[in-house]
């Protein structure tokens, strides 16, 4: 009878043991990198995150190639099994992770700036990790030369356009090469088309307006915005803008991921249409 008692009490004991120990093995199981996508307004962002202990605590970084970002820290890092929290960039435009961390997998809500969206990872290893990190960094820098070469070809057009003479009917406001940050406004004004423009997060949209500061028409007014992905927006369709008055402009971004931005008006000669 008591040997029965024994074995009752440390068949318990050790049951209780293993019970206790799989939140400490689940929470190491998160170590390592993983790579997925954050999914929002219809896009899919590749991310690469490394889940380490230091100092007694569970740290993250994470590498977004499309934006050029590599090994950004993470904060508010939080892992009780199976729930998972973490934060990008604290403050007004904090992205937040809320997730479940699976078998092999972790996944959930993912919010920044008045945006809803998910997110999901998959286990890998550092090599894997590392290649797909650097080929999509390949592909990124790879399309943004197309486009840095496009608007050199564009530019190129318009100087030998510019040599003809404004005043033979060209278009005038190539891009400035100045960019500002995506809250930052811009306010600027090229060949008297005096150009406002900011992004609204809550509609994923730069938004602003063209106003004509000369005493003559200004002809075939249109708007472009580049991003710092290698995007462009626009441009928007042409309009005469009468001295002293302005018209509205709105370039959506589709849900574009981009860190900062350039605008320019375009004008073009009065004569040329």
């Amino acid at each position: 009878m008591y040997l029965r008692k024994t074995i009752g009490r440390f068949a318990l004991a050790m049951t209780a043991a293993v019970v206790a120990a799989i939140p400490l093995q689940a929470q190491e199981s998160v170590h390592g990198p993983w790579s997925g996508a954050i999914v929002v307004a219809g896009q899919e962002i590749g991310i690469v995150i490394h889940f380490a202990t230091a100092e007694g605590e569970l740290r993250g970084s994470i590498d977004i190639p499309m934006q050029g970002a590599e090994g950004v820290a993470l904060s508010n890092v939080r892992h009780a099994h199976p729930s998972i929290h973490f934060e990008l960039m604290p403050g007004p435009r904090v992205a937040v992770f809320d997730g479940t961390v699976g078998t092999d997998s972790i996944g959930g809500a993912f919010t920044q700036s008045g945006m809803d969206g998910t997110f999901w990872l998959k286990p890998s290893d550092e090599a894997e990790a590392h290649g797909e990190h650097a080929e999509a960094r390949s592909e990124h820098a790879e399309a943004r030369g197309e486009h840095a070469e496009a608007r050199g070809e564009h530019a190129e057009a318009h100087g030998e356009h510019g040599e003809a003479g404004h005043d033979e009917g060209g278009e005038e406001g190539e891009e400035s090469g100045e960019y500002i940050g995506r809250e930052q406004t811009w306010d600027k004004t090229r060949r008297g088309a005096r150009l406002v423009l900011s992004f609204d997060a809550a509609s994923n949209a730069f938004v602003g307006t063209v106003v004509n500061t000369t005493e003559a028409m200004l002809c075939a007014v249109r708007v472009e915005v580049h991003l710092s992905s290698g995007t462009e927006l626009g441009p928007t369709e042409r309009t005469d803008v009468p001295s002293g008055k302005k018209i509205e402009v709105r370039l959506p971004t589709e849900g574009e991921a981009f860190e900062s931005w350039t605008a320019h008006p375009e004008v073009s000669a009065c004569n040329t249409r």
